[in-house]
Order: structure tokens, then C-alpha cells, then sequence
């Protein structure tokens, strides 16, 4: 294989679009106003390049395992390890050298981030060997994850990560969980062999009331959560973005039922999930960082 050719096919073993999901590790410091002090922002940014480097190494592992199911696959077998363009050994060597890197990555950071770059790979190597084909567990093994990249933004900070924020985390992630159910069973059925065995737990019908009840749980806790900001930082302007969790919510459940792309694809090629996305982002940080009073101030 030329150099040329093995460096893509390494890049896509990576799967570095799928690294914007890693941004959830800013969140903690983001909601706790303190991101942009130098000393958290460093600690917090190299907390989330080690995240980056284990969920590529995740991938990397689950190519391994997967890759006899993959050639079935009308899109997966496009991948590297399936399509031959790079052998099972290249790609297990990868996924240990990126663990290794994001375990020391972890400990530059914090100690606390270390210990969940540690768990994350348990947790996806339970994923991978046993929860990937049974149904609930799997969503829910996701959905630990991405609740591990917040608890290791929080603890790069380090900074307190509230309840709240871990409440609407994980339901959040369930959401995209089933969301990416949703999308497989659309795409390749229940009962297919390129399809994983869970698939014939769930239904559309079930995942779309799931879907549903989670939307609706996570647009009235966050008016929650973004009301008791306002308590914490004296300005009830936290609540403007409200309206943008609701449109972005309300939009990811009308493009989810009518499209077959899993959600990690939705939020990068969707632009108008993309756009509310960043306006999200910009008006927090100014918000949360410049203790703006557009509304009022709020007593303590």
C-alpha cells in the first residue's frame, strides 16, 4: 500500500468528524463561568484532545471486531478494516497507541480525568465484546460514555457538575442513542444479518415515543437548569437560550423520523441543527462569561 493511500485509510479509521461529540467536555467549565480562565481552558482542551484519541481508539477496536459484519454492511463496509484497505493488526496497533497517548493526556490534565479516560475504555470494550447486541444496554453503555466526557470536563476544571447538567447529559445522550437505533433499523430493517441482533428488540413505534418523552424531559429540565443558573450568577439572561434548545430539539426529531442518517451525522451536516448549534454555544458564553443583564438581575 503506498504511504498516501495508508495515511487516509488511517485518518478514516479515526473517524475524526466523529470528534465534535468531544466538545461536551467544554460544558462543565462553560455552564461553571469559568472556561475561558487560562489555566482551566489548558487543563480542559488537553482533556478533550485525550478524548479524542481514546473514542478513535474505540473505533478503531470495534472495526477489528466487526468487520466480517461490516462487509454486509451497505455503508460500513466502506470502512478500512472491511474493505481490506488496512489490516486488522495496523488497526489494533493504532487503537493501543491512541489509548496509551490518551491515558498520559488524561494524567497532564488531572488525575480525575485519567481515571475517566480509564473507565471510558472499560466501558466501551464492555460495549464492543458484550453490550452492542443487547438491547438497552447498549444505548445506555453510550450513553455512560458521554456522560464520562462530561464528568471529565468537570474535573479538569476542576469545577462542581451539577445535577442538573448531569441529568440533561444523559438524557441527552439516550436521545441520540436511540435516535442512532432508530436510523439502523430504518435503514437496514430488523431481521438483516448486516444488522446488529438488538435491532429486533426495538420498533420505529417504540423508539419514536422514546424519542419523544426524552425530547420532551430535556427542553423542561434544561428551563429548569437555566433558571437555576440565573440563581447562581445573579442574571436571568441564561434563559434566552432557552427557545434555542427547544428549535434545536424540535428539529433533530423532525429530521431524525425522515432520514436514515444516524444523529452524530445530523449534527455536523444538518445546517440548521448546526447553525442553532453554534448560536447556542456563542450566546452562553457570552452570557455565563459576561454576567449579562439583558432580562434583570436576579436576587441571591
Amino acid at each position: 500500500m503506498r504511504r498516501e493511500g495508508s495515511l487516509v485509510a488511517v485518518g478514516r479509521l479515526l473517524r475524526p468528524r466523529q470528534w465534535v461529540k468531544n466538545l461536551l467536555v467544554l460544558a462543565a467549565p462553560l455552564f461553571a463561568a469559568r472556561l475561558f480562565e487560562p489555566a482551566v481552558l489548558t487543563r480542559t482542551l488537553v482533556a478533550l484532545v485525550a478524548f479524542c484519541l481514546v473514542s478513535s481508539a474505540g473505533y478503531a477496536f470495534n472495526d477489528v471486531r466487526d468487520r466480517d459484519r461490516d462487509r454486509l454492511h451497505p455503508v460500513k463496509s466502506r470502512r478500512p478494516v472491511a474493505s481490506g484497505v488496512l489490516s486488522p493488526r495496523a488497526a489494533m496497533a493504532w487503537a493501543f497507541l491512541l489509548a496509551v497517548a490518551a491515558v498520559l493526556l488524561g494524567l497532564v490534565a488531572e488525575l480525575g480525568v485519567m481515571l475517566c479516560v480509564v473507565v471510558y475504555i472499560g466501558l466501551m470494550a464492555a460495549y464492543s465484546t458484550w453490550g452492542r447486541d443487547r438491547a438497552l444496554a447498549d444505548v445506555f453503555l453510550i450513553a455512560s460514555g458521554f456522560l464520562l466526557r462530561a464528568i471529565a470536563g468537570a474535573a479538569a476544571g476542576p469545577v462542581a457538575a451539577s445535577p442538573w447538567f448531569l441529568a440533561l447529559t444523559l438524557l441527552l445522550a439516550l436521545m441520540l442513542g436511540f435516535g442512532k437505533r432508530r436510523a439502523e433499523i430504518s435503514l437496514l430493517g430488523t431481521g438483516q444479518a448486516a444488522g446488529r441482533s438488538s435491532l429486533g428488540v426495538y420498533s420505529l413505534p417504540m423508539l419514536d415515543q422514546m424519542l419523544t418523552a426524552l425530547a420532551a424531559s430535556i427542553i423542561v429540565l434544561y428551563a429548569i437548569y437555566a433558571v437555576s443558573i440565573g440563581s447562581r450568577l445573579g442574571s436571568g439572561d441564561m434563559i434566552l437560550t432557552w427557545p434555542l434548545v427547544l428549535f434545536g430539539i424540535i428539529r433533530y426529531l423532525q429530521v431524525s423520523t425522515t432520514t436514515e442518517r444516524p444523529p452524530d451525522e445530523l449534527l455536523v451536516t444538518d445546517r440548521p441543527l448546526l447553525t442553532t448549534a453554534i448560536a447556542y454555544a456563542v450566546a452562553a458564553a457570552v452570557i455565563l462569561h459576561f454576567h449579562t443583564h439583558l432580562i434583570a438581575r436576579v436576587s441571591l
